[in-house]
């Protein structure tokens, strides 16, 4: 019988695989009276969109809805002088640049109203 390391303590072992966990947000808006909902680094759709909802109604929204849901991606929300613009992207950089372009193409008064990020997160 051998003891001790034998062959296995020579051989490299492989390396466990890096898991990364879905991460969700979420926008919920009224409207009617402006009010705004968001929902960030959520692990669950479902969680995420009822969080958003609910962050909507607290600031005195009434007939709140889902307006926008992304999954491990940033999102900016660009308001024009008609409509808003709703734009997710790998970075939050490149949410509010592709956003802005779009307003400005359609719109006028273009800001930046709200930017946010729920990226995938590493696992242990």
């Amino acid at each position: 019988m051998q003891r001790g390391n034998g062959w296995q303590g020579c051989a490299d072992q492989p390396e466990a695989a890096t898991v990364y966990y879905d991460r969700w947000g979420a926008i919920a808006t009224d409207e009617a009276n402006g009010a705004f909902g968001v929902a960030e680094w959520v692990a669950r759709k479902d969680n995420a969109e009822r969080k958003a909802l609910k962050e909507c109604k607290k600031n005195r929204g009434i007939d709140c809805a889902i307006k926008f849901t992304y999954k491990n991606e940033c999102v900016s929300v660009i308001t024009g002088s008609r409509m808003n613009y709703f734009q997710s992207s790998i970075s939050d950089q490149v949410a509010v640049s592709h956003g802005m372009s779009r307003c400005q193409k359609e719109d006028s008064d273009c800001k930046v109203f709200y930017v946010g990020c729920s990226l995938a997160r590493k696992g242990i």
